[in-house]
């Protein structure tokens, strides 16, 4: 009897310790804090503004080796998921200022590769000048060597990235939001389990807010025709010209190869070259017709006072118009302007001081409609905020598409306000371009 007893007081011991646990149990969990999944923020800024907010909020303006890898993958790589990006290799510019005095600010070159094939991307390196410089599926800058067109981009690309850095004032763009946009938490509205605002707010000084990354959406859109000759100044096209030492022939010159390739794109009659002919001249990259070595010929004898040396084959824009218009088309020589352009254009570059230049062809444009959002978080233990930026921007011929006349050679897409006139921050380099259709 007192076996059973014992039993029952130990079964109502263990039954009010049961209770009293269930109840402090509850008891804990009405009082710890309840956390809403998120609240979401959208901020609309240019992009200088957002780019100044985001320098402010690291305390850097330098952009790392992955955030640039980023960038041109967001661009232009993820067109093509086989390209596997090989290196990045930083390029520093001096006399250059930033935040930070250790930093050196410049651009990072991305080399990247796919079934044999080699290319690269110039990227920005500092957030002042967030941008994808250029990018070619095939070459590398070492083309610099020969390829006067890519070296003239080269060399005038340190004087847009000083001109854009000197014009950018983080602390004033700062202190512009940070005054026009309110420091409430006002106008968040509860939409389930996504709280979303619309106006704007005051997040900016508050220094619990943290960069997380940048997000993209979007796409763009091409206007024009990007050629598929691939035509250089050497074998085979120069075969039939004459002689400028024992054993080497005349180059063809860039600008015949940039106006010849031009005209195989209308495939207008010359001489004896038909429509027909141009067809079959255009059926693959490269041509070893006879015939068009003859048509490469003809040209360049009916085209006077050239500057031909064993080092190349000199012709002026002037000329290339005229021969253009006594030959079956209407053909307009303008200072650069990517607004006039008509595509497939001639464009030549050529240096003030040496007069050394480069004559190759635009083919192509490209517009963006991306939208990038920069990513704020903050966990107050109650609450996860998250914030984005969107980034406005004036939609435009961000890229065009440059057949350098090289055998395809660094043939890729290039930032088109590193060639703009609109940016007169390099007066060395003239550039124009000639607008080129046929007559009938």
């Amino acid at each position: 009897m007192k076996h059973v007893l014992k039993k029952i007081i130990n079964l109502s011991l263990m039954t009010m310790l049961l209770f009293s646990y269930s109840c402090a149990s509850d008891e804990y969990i009405e009082n710890a804090p309840t956390k809403v999944k998120e609240k979401t923020l959208m901020v609309k800024m240019s992009v200088n503004e957002a780019n100044a907010v985001k320098i402010k909020k690291i305390g850097s303006s330098e952009i790392s080796e992955k955030e640039a890898i980023a960038l041109v993958r967001d661009r232009f790589m993820n067109k093509n998921k086989s390209l596997v990006v090989n290196s990045c290799k930083k390029v520093s510019l001096p006399g250059i200022q930033t935040r930070n005095s250790e930093e050196k600010t410049g651009y990072y070159v991305v080399e990247f590769g796919s079934e044999g094939n080699e290319g690269f991307s110039i990227v920005s390196a500092d957030r002042r000048v967030e941008e994808v410089f250029a990018f070619s599926e095939s070459g590398s800058l070492n083309d610099t060597v020969y390829n006067e067109g890519l070296k003239l981009f080269c060399n005038r690309l340190p004087h847009y990235i000083k001109n854009k850095i000197n014009n950018f004032n983080t602390d004033s763009l700062y202190n512009a939001v940070v005054s026009r946009i309110p420091k409430s938490r006002i106008n968040w509205i509860d939409d389930g389990c996504v709280h979303y605002y619309y106006a704007q707010y005051g997040f900016i000084p508050d220094p619990d807010f943290v960069y997380m990354g940048e997000e993209t959406q979007g796409s763009e859109s091409q206007h024009g025709i990007i050629l598929t000759t691939k035509w250089s100044q050497t074998y085979p096209y120069n075969n039939k010209l004459p002689y400028v030492s024992n054993d080497k022939r005349a180059y063809v010159g860039c600008a015949i190869v940039a106006m010849l390739q031009i005209m195989a794109y209308h495939k207008v009659n010359y001489g004896t070259v038909t429509t027909s002919d141009w067809i079959n001249f255009t059926q693959t990259s490269q041509c070893y017709d006879e015939e068009l070595q003859d048509c490469i010929l003809s040209i360049f004898n009916n085209i006077p006072n050239k500057d031909v040396t064993i080092g190349g084959t000199g012709i002026s824009a002037e000329k290339i118009r005229d021969f253009l218009n006594n030959n079956g088309y209407v053909a307009d020589l303008m200072d650069y302007d990517s607004n006039k352009m008509r595509y497939p254009a001639y464009v030549r570059g050529t240096d003030r001081i040496d007069g050394e230049g480069h004559a190759w062809v635009v083919d192509s444009e490209m517009i963006s409609h991306y939208i990038t959002y920069d990513k704020y978080e903050k966990d107050d233990g109650y609450d996860i905020w998250r914030i984005y930026v969107e980034k406005q921007e004036n939609f435009g011929p961000l890229y065009v598409h440059c057949n350098w006349g090289w055998g395809g050679s660094s043939d890729g897409w290039y930032k088109n306000e590193v060639f703009s006139k609109s940016n007169a921050f390099d007066y060395s380099i003239n550039l124009r371009l000639i607008n080129v259709k046929p007559r009938n």
